[in-house]
This record gives structure tokens, sequence and C-alpha cells, in this order.
């Protein structure tokens, strides 16, 4: 019960920590991944705090210790917000704050909980089949979150039933020393020393490494759904169960072959380092096996080498350790490092060359017992199949970076901008630049000026233009004031007039340069309107204005939605009531709803009623520069579309509830892309 309960907690703090730090840090999935990071280096402190720990007096300080803990939790309804956000405004860089955020929301708590299996395992006598009953507990708690948490629960709540279960923990820990007679089976300097061995580093830190890249790679252009960081990492931790048994060495083979199978088809699918919008499931079955049977294979050999019983806290050690080096590479480092999500091709060609050196003697083997004139060429062959997985990958990160103008990262995703050629509404071939965020084409602008005046992507006259054209004072030459949520390359600011007030809101610094700096696009230098910019989370700025009691907007225009890892924290109850309460008198709220994977018209429509507005939704066909969009119209009064545009009829939207701040999300409003 209390190795259960302690991995339980251990890993159902980590997505309620994510889903509290999610609005703080702009609702990209890049903070699951820093939160991954965080989590295996404070890992380590954990396994090295359990490896110190000597008599029972120091266990217990250990239940002081969780008491304190425990305490802090039952703070954080109120403490964790505010604290987060101090760190993001008192550091340079979102990763850096949400790192630091983790270490000081949970920090003493997840040490604690992660010196639960060395500490439980040494009073039962070192004993490793206990790794089955922690691993079932992690996989409890890491699943409780999204399926019986968070669409019940509000987030406040969950921290005061993770500040109980802590000390119901220290209630069951303090039973097991009782029972045990005392802690540890030998005292600290009778231990043998251990000759350390450089795969309990490496090894877990090729799989760490891997979970994160893989999660990077898939979260990209997806909703930040914590049951998809759930799934990947319950991948994870069930190739722990899988491999860590000597079942599972057995059948290290097994695990080894099937994970270089699915690096070959990971590699093979690779479209310029971003998923395209047919084949995401297909995509995330053969990551989610990469992760499972790859890791397997990790697991298993690190099996192979363990030490004695008496050496068990030294392992654990060196394998947090290795852990923490794989995760801080991936989430710290990589960012920072590589213009695109590299990590993911590095992390695939790596784990197949181990993995393909593990298959090597077995497979040499069985060829000597069946074709022993062929065994010596197995190397070969091996290095052959390494060779095509690491020139697949190549292949398409090249293809990714072949005719680029220019590209970067930020915390909130990796973007492009090239040349491609497209053909007009009149059928006329023209070069135009775009700009992909992630897999999304967020802009684009023909090379040629003569061309410039047509609608380009989501923003023509039957899209996102309607935004300007349905508010009556627009159409009657009145001069109006439009708040954008979502910048892109400015391409709404063609509509701006001159008297207009056009202010964009965007997140990520590089975007806002791309679209004020960079030589391609023009949109918003050219623009007649008076224009503003304004930096940072475009919820946290419209509250602002709300409470300085600016004037309000005759047009709201939230594109924040259609770059497909959508902020949590703008489709929310509150967020629409933030809207409505930013929207004049007669104003248009304008919602661009184009995603591969989350049907969101369901949740235009729910906000529409709770608001008491009426709704329009478009969907604008694909013409010339102008790409298929859809885009929902909200309006205290009625609003006319004009002729030859129709509305989707909302009698055949399903009914949803919209989440709130801190209860629910947006898996019911997702859908499966196969």
């Amino acid at each position: 019960m209390t190795i259960f309960l302690g991995s339980f907690l251990a890993f159902l703090v980590q997505p309620l920590v994510a889903r509290t730090l999610l609005p703080v840090f702009g609702g990209t999935s890049a903070v699951w991944v820093t939160c991954l990071a965080a989590f295996q280096v404070l890992l380590v402190a954990g396994y090295w705090y359990a490896h110190g720990l000597g008599g029972g007096g120091r266990l217990k300080a250990h239940l002081g210790f969780l008491a304190l803990a425990a305490l802090w939790l039952a703070a954080m309804p109120e403490a964790a917000g505010r604290l987060a956000a101090w760190l993001g405004r008192a550091l340079p860089h979102p990763a850096m704050a949400t790192f630091a955020a983790v270490l000081l929301l949970v920090g003493l708590a997840y040490v604690l909980f992660a010196a639960n299996a060395t500490l439980v395992q040494t009073l039962a006598g070192g004993d490793y089949r206990l790794y089955a009953v922690s691993s079932l507990g992690s996989f409890a708690g890491l699943f409780a979150h999204p399926l019986v948490l968070e669409p019940f629960v509000p987030v406040r709540a969950q921290w005061l039933l993770l500040a109980a279960g802590t000390a119901v923990y220290a209630m069951l820990l303090r039973r097991c020393e009782r029972m045990a007679g005392r802690y540890g089976v030998a005292e600290k300097e009778t231990v043998p020393r251990a000759t350390f061995d450089i795969r309990w580093f490496l090894l877990p830190a090729a799989g760490c490494f891997l979970l994160n890249a893989a999660t990077a790679h898939m979260t990209a252009n997806v909703a930040p759904l914590p049951l998809m960081w759930a799934v990947l990492l319950g991948a994870y931790l069930l190739s722990w169960t899988m491999g860590f048994s000597a079942c599972g060495e057995r059948l290290l083979p097994l695990w080894a072959g099937l994970g270089v199978s699915a690096a070959g088809g990971c590699a093979l699918l690779r479209e310029g380092g971003a998923l395209s919008g047919g084949r995401v499931a297909t995509e995330f079955a053969l990551s989610l096996a990469m992760v499972l049977f790859g890791c397997a294979a990790l697991h298993a050999w690190l099996f192979r080498t363990r030490p004695a019983g008496a050496q068990l806290s030294r392992y654990n050690l060196a394998l947090a350790a290795g852990g923490a080096a794989g995760g801080i590479l991936s989430g710290l480092v990589a960012p920072l490092a590589f213009d695109t999500i590299l990590e993911w091709p590095v992390a695939l060609v790596a784990t197949a060359g181990a993995l393909l050196l593990c298959l090597r003697r077995p497979l040499q083997d069985a060829v000597r017992r069946l074709a022993p004139a062929h065994a010596p060429q197995t190397g070969r062959c091996l290095f052959v199949l390494f060779a095509g997985i690491a020139l697949a990958a190549g292949l398409g990160e090249w293809t990714a970076r072949r005719g680029d103008l220019a590209r970067g990262r930020s915390f909130y995703g990796a973007w492009r901008i090239y040349v491609e050629t497209l053909r007009n509404r009149y059928g006329k071939e023209v070069a135009a630049y775009c700009f992909r965020h992630g897999g999304t084409l967020h802009g684009m602008e023909p090379v040629n000026r003569l061309y410039r005046k047509e609608g380009t992507t989501y923003y023509g006259p039957d899209g996102g233009g309607l935004a300007f054209s349905l508010h009556p004072g627009y159409a009657a030459g009145r001069p109006v004031r439009a708040g954008l949520v979502g910048m892109g390359v400015g391409t709404m600011a063609k509509y701006g007039r001159a008297g207009d007030l056009l202010r964009f809101y965007e997140i990520c610094p590089q975007v806002a340069r791309v679209a004020l700096e960079g030589p391609w696009f023009d949109y918003v230098r050219c623009s007649k309107a008076q224009l503003e910019t304004v930096l940072g989370d475009a919820r946290k700025s419209l509250e602002d204005e709300r409470a300085r009691e600016e004037p309000r907007w005759d047009v709201l225009v939230v594109d924040a939605y259609s770059g497909d890892a959508i902020p949590v924290q703008l489709v929310t109850k509150e967020a629409f009531r933030l809207y409505r309460d930013r929207l004049a008198t007669g104003g248009v709220l304008a919602l661009h709803l184009s995603n591969w994977h989350v049907d969101l018209v369901p949740a235009a429509k729910a906000a529409a009623a709770m608001l008491g507005m009426e709704c329009v939704v478009v969907s604008a066909p694909p013409r010339g520069f102008e790409s298929r969009s859809t885009w929902a119209f909200l309006s205290e009064k009625g609003l006319s579309l004009p002729e030859g545009i129709e509305a989707v009829p909302l009698e055949e939207v399903p009914e949803r509830r919209l989440p709130s701040d801190g209860c629910g999300g947006l898996l019911p409003f997702v859908r499966i892309m196969l």
C-alpha cells in the first residue's frame, strides 16, 4: 500500500502541475516537455536523498519533511498561480520560468515521493519485485488526472487531495518502518562498493531523451491534452514493467526488433518535421510503439546489468541521473540549440542504433545455428538497416530545410518561411511567401505586389474579412476599433482603413518580428490604419485592459485556435465572458475555428448560448490564395451574411459543455484523424 500510494502521488502531481502552469505560460505544449525535464531532475534529487538516508532517526526526519510538504501543497490552491506568474516576470525565458515554477511548487514534495521506491524496497530487503507494484501505482496516478480528476474536479480541489494523500502516505510509511523493525538492510559503511557501469547512465538517458522528443514532436501541432501526455508517459512507464523482469530480459530481442521497426516507420513518415492533418493517428501510434518497445529494450538491457540488492540505492541514483541528463538535453538544451524539433530524428537514429547493437549478438547466435556460413554477415546487415533509418530521417530533415528563406524556434513552436508557387482565383501561377508555424500555414503574401490586394489563406472576404464587413459601423464607413488575438503575418491589417485602430496581441516575439520587420510580408507596414502590437498572453492583456477600463472593441478577432496547439485558457467560460466584456455594443466577436484535430464549432455554439448572443458559423471554400476556413461570428444583434455565403446549420452541431479555468479540458472537442 505504501509503495503504491507513493508512486501514485509521484505521477499524479506531474499532469496536475502542468495543467496549473499551462495558462500561466501561454498554453503551449512546451510547458509539459519542460515540466518533464524538471521532474526528471527532481527524480535524481529524490534518489540521491534516498541513498543518503541512514538510520531510523533520519527516517523520522523524512516523515517530518513529508508533513511540511503536505502543508505546502495545501497552500498551493491559492498561491500556485501567483508564484508562477511572479517567476514568469522575474526570469527572462518561459522555459526557465516553467522549470523554476515546478521546483518551487512541488520540488520538496516530489523529491520525497521520488525516494518512495528506494525507501520501501530497502525496508523490504531490496526486493526488485516491488517495481511491479510501484509501476502500477504510477499508472494509476498518471491516468487518474486526465480521466477522473480533470473532467470533474476543480484544480484547486486537486491540490487539496494531493496534500491529503501526502499526509496519508506519511502515516503508511511510518507503519512500514515499525513493521520492518529498522530502516535499511545494513549500515551504510558495510555496503560493498559497486563497480559503476556506464550503461546505468546512458540507457536511461536515451530512454528519457526519446520520451521527451516524441512528446515535443507529437504535441507541437496538437492541443496540449493531458491525456496525450499521459499516454506517452504511460507507455514509458509500461516499458519499465515490460523490460525490468527476468521475462522481459528473455524477450529483449523481441522488444528491440519491434522498436527498430517503429523507428523505421517514424523515419519514413517524416514530412518536413511536422504533422499533416491526415496522418496524426498513424504517426502517433508509431511514436507510441517507438517509446514502448524501444524503451522496453533499453530497460531490459538495464535489468541484465543490475547489481545485487545491497547496491539498490546506488543503482537507482545512476538511472535517475541518466534520465535527468536525457530530459535536460531534450527539454531545455534542444529548444535553444535547434531551430526545428531536431531532437526527434536524433532520438530515432540514436535509439535505433542502440537497439541494433543490442540485437547483434542474439541474431548472430541464431544465424550461426541455422546458417553458419552467413553469421559473419549479420553485423553488415544490421549496419545497412541502421544506415537506412538514418538516411530516411536525414532526408526528411533536409527536405524540410530545402528552400527555406528563414526559420526559427521559440518556446511557442518552430516556424519557417519559404516560397511556394500557387494559383490565384483566376488560375494564374503566382509565387508567394509562406509562413508556417509547426505544421500549420499561418499566412502568405504574393511576391509580386500586383497580386497583394487579393485575400490570402483564411482571411479572404468570405472568411476572416467578414469580421469587419459584418460590423454595421465598418460597412457604413465609420472608423472602428479592432482587437486581434494572434498576429501571424498580420494579414488582417489589410482591412484597416484610415481612422481605424487595430491592436494585435501576439505571445511569440519571433512571430511579431516576422510580421513587423521581415522583408517578406508587408500587410502591417502597408496598412492605412493605426496599428499597435501588444506582446504577451492575450487573455492577460485583455484582463489588464478591462481593469484599466479602456474603451471596448467594435471587432474582436480570436485567431489563436487555428494553430492546433490551442491555448486552453482561451476556450474557457471565463475567457468567453472576458471577450464579451471587451466588446462594445453592437460589436462582432470573430472566432477562427479551422483546425485538424479539434472541432471548436460546438464550443462557439455553447459560448453564444451562455452569453446570450447570436452565432453564425461560416465555412469558406478554398479559392485562389484563400484556404478552406471555418469562422464563427457572435454578436448581440442579428448578423446578416452577404449574398452567396451560407451559414452552417447550428441545429446539426452537437451540444458540448465549455471547460472552465479550474475544471475540464479540450478532450470532448477532439477528433481523431487517421
